[in-house]
């Protein structure tokens, strides 16, 4: 039992350190706009921060959360509280999927993406913290690794829309 932990923990490693910074990018507030006639429509950056006062803020902050609890679990000795985790990283991210999407299409497919990764990778982890099987846990951190790049991309993305691009 003592081997799939040490497995666990180092399959995570690099993974945990992307996983971490999900929405961080996303917590400063665009800037303010210049002042137009009122009839204008919100720019990208007036409606990105709508969606994150709407509960887009807090999605980013649970997955988040949640990705942070299964790092901390991942070297444990007892894998019932790593799958604990990862069952409670998949409830949250099929939850979010079914929300409302964020209101630009490029960070909205990456985000979309992302979390399709993560909810496999949630899945895979809790098989093979169940079974303890290596595979599953291999399975899980290649998920982990192309949902935290779509995480990335997201993060480039809301960037760029914050800059007025």
């Amino acid at each position: 039992m003592r081997h799939i932990g040490t497995t666990i923990a180092a399959c995570l490693l690099a993974a945990a350190l992307t996983a971490c910074g999900i929405g961080s990018s996303t917590t400063t507030e665009a800037s303010a706009p210049s002042p137009s006639a009122a009839t204008s429509a919100p720019t990208k950056a007036e409606k990105l921060n709508a969606w994150f006062d709407d509960g887009g803020q807090d999605h980013l902050d649970t997955i988040s959360d949640d990705l942070d609890d299964v790092i901390s679990h991942m070297g444990a000795t007892d894998l019932d509280e790593l799958a604990e985790s990862c069952a409670k990283l998949t409830s949250d991210v099929e939850t979010i999927q079914g929300g409302q999407p964020m209101p630009d299409a490029k960070a909205a497919s990456s985000w979309g993406l992302a979390l399709e990764h993560l909810n496999s990778a949630a899945t895979h982890c809790t098989n093979g913290a169940v079974s303890m099987d290596v595979d599953e846990i291999n399975q899980m951190t290649a998920e982990l690794k192309i949902g935290t790049n779509h995480v990335d991309a997201m993060n480039e993305r809301l960037d760029m829309i914050r800059n007025g691009n």
